[in-house]
């Protein structure tokens, strides 16, 4: 697999899925395919089954609109993303991340540090790029560009 990345420009989108029979709770690939700088520069990257993505792997993630699924990440890592996006650097239009089978987020951790605002059923946090609309739920996160 590791060749073929090596033909994707930064502004493609990658969609990652298995087509089998198999559980789809069982990670597609170990963890050092995040490492690849061909993936990290993704615009749109959409893992669609349960990875290995790691903490450490996320905040090197520069897509603006991602689809991620991952039992290993934790709130730390999102209020890392969520920083980055406060300072100018990072670029985030939509954000979905699905620990679902892992350790719950801790909205105490996400949101550490932040200015988030709580309104009905999302939060909200301005920044330098705009508005992110945040909808948390312990394994499942969302952030949107509004």
């Amino acid at each position: 697999m590791a060749t073929f990345l090596r033909f994707l420009r930064p502004s493609e989108e990658l969609t990652l899925i298995r087509y089998s029979s198999s559980s789809p709770s069982v990670g597609f690939a170990n963890s050092e395919l995040f490492d690849l700088e061909e993936i990290q520069k993704v615009k749109k990257l959409r893992v669609l089954m349960d990875s290995n993505l790691r903490d450490d792997q996320l905040i090197k993630i520069r897509g603006e609109e991602l689809q991620l699924n991952s039992r290993r990440l934790t709130s730390r890592a999102v209020n890392t993303l969520l920083r980055q996006w406060l300072a100018g650097p990072r670029k985030i239009k939509e954000i979905t991340i699905n620990t679902e089978g892992g350790s719950p987020m801790v909205k105490a951790e996400v949101f550490d540090g932040l200015a988030a605002v709580k309104r009905d059923l999302h939060y909200r946090i301005e920044g330098v790029n705009g508005t992110l609309r945040v909808h948390f739920n312990p394994y499942n996160l969302c952030f949107e560009n509004v």
